[in-house]
Parts: C-alpha cells; sequence; structure tokens
C-alpha cells in the first residue's frame, strides 16, 4: 500500500523551546515538519521546497515578521499561521490582511494548534498533496464517529474532540480487534506509573498547597481532602493509596509487583511529577490548588456533577459497569477505592471549584489558573501518551 502523503509544515521562531513544543506536537499528529529561526533561512528553502503551511512568528531577529508572510505568501501557494506573542488588533489585521490564514497568539494551547492548521488545510484543500494528506478513513461505533486519517472523534452532537496520536491507537486497537483486552502485563505498566506518578504522594501534593496559608476556608476544604486521602476516615477508614492497592490485590497483582524495586518511569511520567511539585510549592496557592483538585481529580461528569443533573448509579450496578470488573474479574469487595470516591465525591467537587472561584478576582489570576490548567493537561496528555507506548499501545499493536 501507498503511505499516505504527510503534509509539510514549516515553523518559522527564533525560540528553541516553542520550535520544540510546535514540531513535537505536529510530529505527534504525523504532520512532517521543518525548523527556521530567521526569514533568511526559510526564504532560501521556498527555493528547493514547497510546504503545504508555515507557521510563522512575527518577532524574527532578521525581518519583521508581516514582511516575511508577505514574501512566503508572494513565492509559495501554501497555508499560513501566524504564530506570535504579539496580540494587538493591529498586527492581527495587518498579518492577516498579509497573506495569513489564521493567528495565534503564545501561550498557546498545543492542541488548538493542530486543529488550526488541519483547519487551514481543509479549507485550502484542492491541491493533490493536501487531498493526500487529509484522506479519510471513518470508522463508527455507538453515537460516534472516529476520522482514523485526522485523529478526531465525532460524538451525535456533532462536537468533535481532537485526539493524541497514542489515544487514537488505543481505540483504533479496540475497533480492529473487538472484544479483545489489554494484557495483564500491559495493565501492570499502566499501574505501576500511576502509582509512582501520583496516588501515592497525592496527599502529600494537597499539603503542600495547604502550607501556603490559604484562606480558612480553603483550609477546611483542603485539610478535609488531605484527611480522606490520607486516612480514609471519611469512607473506608484506610488511606487512598493503600485502597489502590487492595485494587491491585484484586486484580491478581502482589504488592511486590507494585511497590517492589521503583520502575523506570516514562520521561513524560518524571516531567508530569515536576510539573505537580511545582505547582504545589509555588505561590499562588490557588494556581496548585485549581490543577490538583480540579484537574488531577476531576473528571468528564465535572458539569453535571456541578449542575446536579449527572446520573448517579446505584452503588452495585457502577461496580457491575466498571471495566475492572467486567473484563478483568476484579472482585467487588476490592474495588474501595472507587466506592470510596463515589462515597466523598460530591462534596470535594463542590468544595474544589468554591475554593478555587471564591478566591479568583481579578482577570490576571484567572488567567493564571487558566494557564496553569491547561499546562496541566498536555503534560498529562504527554504523560498518557508515554506510558500507552511503554505498554506497547502503538501502530505495530493495530496492525
Amino acid at each position: 500500500m501507498t503511505e499516505p502523503h504527510r503534509a509539510l509544515v514549516f515553523v518559522v521562531d527564533d525560540d528553541p523551546e516553542v520550535v520544540r513544543l510546535v514540531t513535537r506536537t505536529l510530529g505527534e499528529f504525523d504532520f512532517a515538519t521543518q525548523a527556521f529561526r530567521d526569514g533568511a533561512s526559510v526564504l532560501r528553502r521556498l527555493m528547493t521546497e514547497r510546504p503545504d503551511l508555515c507557521i510563522v512568528d512575527l518577532g524574527l531577529p532578521d525581518m519583521d515578521g508581516i514582511e516575511l508572510v508577505r514574501e512566503i505568501a508572494r513565492r509559495c501557494d501554501c497555508g499560513m499561521l501566524i504564530l506570535t506573542g504579539r496580540g494587538y488588533t493591529a498586527d492581527r489585521v495587518m498579518g492577516l490582511e498579509g497573506g495569513g490564514d489564521d493567528y495565534v497568539v503564545k501561550p498557546f494551547e498545543p492542541r488548538e494548534l493542530v486543529a488550526r492548521v488541519r483547519s487551514i488545510l481543509r479549507r485550502r484543500g484542492g491541491g493533490a498533496s493536501v487531498a493526500g494528506a487529509l484522506q479519510r478513513r471513518y470508522a463508527r461505533f455507538g453515537d460516534w464517529t472516529l476520522d482514523c486519517a485526522a485523529n478526531t472523534l465525532r460524538g451525535q452532537d456533532d462536537g468533535e474532540q481532537v485526539l493524541g496520536t497514542a489515544e487514537a491507537q488505543v481505540l483504533r486497537t479496540f475497533l480492529e480487534r473487538p472484544n479483545q483486552i489489554l494484557t495483564r502485563e500491559q495493565l501492570l505498566v499502566h499501574f505501576r506509573h500511576e502509582y509512582h506518578t501520583y496516588v501515592r504522594d497525592f496527599p502529600a501534593l494537597l499539603a503542600r498547597v495547604l502550607g501556603q496559608g490559604p484562606p480558612p476556608d480553603v483550609r477546611i476544604a483542603l485539610a478535609e481532602n488531605i484527611y480522606e486521602e490520607q486516612t480514609g476516615k471519611l469512607s473506608f477508614g484506610s488511606p487512598h493509596p493503600e485502597l489502590f492497592l487492595v485494587m491491585m490485590e484484586g486484580l491478581g497483582y502482589s504488592r511486590d509487583q507494585i511497590l517492589g524495586k521503583v520502575p523506570a518511569l516514562e520521561q513524560e511520567a518524571i516531567l508530569y511529577r515536576s510539573f505537580l511539585d511545582r505547582v504545589s510549592v509555588e505561590p499562588p496557592w490557588v494556581v496548585g490548588a485549581a490543577v490538583l483538585t480540579i484537574f488531577v481529580e476531576g473528571s468528564v461528569h465535572e458539569r453535571a456533577e456541578m449542575n446536579g443533573t449527572r446520573e448517579v448509579l446505584a452503588e452495585d450496578e457502577l461496580l457491575a459497569r466498571h471495566p475492572l470488573v467486567k473484563h478483568y474479574g476484579c472482585p467487588r469487595e476490592n474495588m474501595l477505592l472507587v466506592r470510596a470516591h463515589r462515597a466523598v465525591e460530591g462534596d470535594h467537587r463542590k468544595d474544589a471549584w468554591a475554593s478555587v472561584l471564591d478566591h479568583v478576582h481579578d482577570e490576571a489570576m484567572a488567567d493564571r489558573v487558566v494557564r496553569a490548567v491547561s499546562e496541566a493537561r498536555t503534560s498529562w496528555m504527554r504523560y498518557r501518551d508515554g506510558v500507552a507506548r511503554a505498554m506497547g499501545v502503538s501502530s505495530s499493536t493495530a496492525a
């Protein structure tokens, strides 16, 4: 079979950290990339090679970025995304009128950048190379449609979710191999990473935020959360890390398999833990509280939980549906961690949101919180993809 064309993206930016983030993110979504630190070098390359799209920073060392956008547009019929720290309306207008298809202000969410790149390529369409890069293969299940070429998942309400490479590979694996489940060895890799990356030390992470001296109402909420996490005295009388180990025993893993010699964690796991350590100790406390109690402890049911519209299943039905019970035979009596979460999560979720929303009083602080949670999401997604890779959930698995 002929390999599908990989859309080629030129990244023009003199900030090495931004270049690394952009090229790595686009690479994860199967784009080919070439990086250039100034305008002259990318113009030289255009003499021999034509990209499908250019991402251009406006603050380059050798020439004005808007002039470069115009020059690229004059020489090459490619998509143009302006990525810059300049957020002024005048810059936006000049960039878009000079040949830009879209404009993204730093700091940015990597997945949004990918979505905007894809949107530009779709809109421009028509060329053979772009058409090849965007060819589609759909898989439908339930009320969902997976676009295997674009790694997007569309629901019945037409909402579209961009998937990471590993996430899409896992889903394709399940669709191409129905009724098959991950091996015990693969699951062990996942569970050991979960335990050593954050489950074991989550109470300590919360305690660091408490140690920053937040207002009294937040201290009470954090103290109750830590008390339950570390003692379980609000539910079943055992620390949550201990209940995690009880669940592992129900799956047939010995404690030594989880607690024994600390595994060599994937680099993405080390970076994610380092991020959690940093936000838990750095002021302002509200940033750490948002990341730990809203992002890490939160779930897809958050909005429904807060609105009082979430369907709450009876405990027996909840456990019967749980994948570890249904597919891996974990005894229900070993699912105390799930039951503990169910018993206390309602009040904890309300406390978590109140602790943040009631103490963010200006736009600057709101922006810091949003950026931190966005960074948490990006770091966690890389962690998830790295663990999936270590589990052997890759393209070869689904072949």
